[in-house]
Order: C-alpha cells, then structure tokens, then sequence
C-alpha cells in the first residue's frame, strides 16, 4: 500500500507541521506527568526514524497553483491545502490506490474528494 505524503511519505513542510505540532503536545504531556521519560523519547525516536524515508517536495510553483485551486475547491487553511498539494504532485495526481492519513475531517474530506483513500486518526490523547 503506498501512502502520500501525509503519511508514510512527506514533504518537508508537512515534516516541520509534525513536529510543531506532535512536540509540543509531547512535551506538554511529560510537562503535565501524562506520559514517562521513556514515551517521551519514543516519540521524539519515532519521529526521527519516519524522517528518514520522507521525500521533499518543494514549494514551488507547481504546488502553490495546485493550492491555490484547492482552496477554491474544498474549505482548508492554507497550510493544508499546501500539503495536500504536495501529496497531489508526489503522486502525479494520480491519488486512486493511496492512502492519506489525517486526523482533520475538513482535511480528511478534502483528500477524499481528490481520489485519496483517507484513514483517520482517532483523537485519543488529549
């Protein structure tokens, strides 16, 4: 099964999205004493390993014309829209048979109506 890259693939963007979000929510919640030493460091681990098979796709202007027309499209944030951009131009716009995981159902909507097969997240942590 192949992912795009808001999955098992990313665009740089979309890694720095992760950490900024996925970090400090980590260190809020060793922060607060949610999760040990250990679960902290497994993340930040985890993370680290999945970079290493993440693929770079540059915001050029391939990608902000293909945002752009998403934005027009569906209701996302810009940053979204960028991202699934991304995930359009690794694919070749050829979304049918990948899988986009999202934890965003406005996002997750999005990427479905442009031919991905969407796997939410669950918000389980708060």
């Amino acid at each position: 099964m192949k992912f795009s890259c808001c999955s098992m693939r990313r665009s740089r963007s979309a890694l720095e999205d992760v950490f900024k979000q996925t970090m400090p929510r980590e260190m809020r919640l060793h922060r607060d004493k949610e999760i040990t030493d250990l679960d902290k460091y497994g993340a930040v681990a985890r993370l680290r390993l999945l970079n290493r098979g993440w693929r770079e796709i540059l915001p050029g202007d391939q990608v902000r014309d293909l945002a752009t027309q998403l934005m027009d499209k569906h209701s996302l944030r810009a940053a979204d829209s960028l991202q699934l951009a991304a995930s359009l131009i690794w694919c070749e716009q050829r979304p049918s048979r990948r899988s986009f995981i999202c934890g965003d159902q406005r996002f997750a909507k999005a990427a479905e109506s442009a031919g991905f097969s969407v796997l939410e997240l669950s918000r389980t942590v708060p």
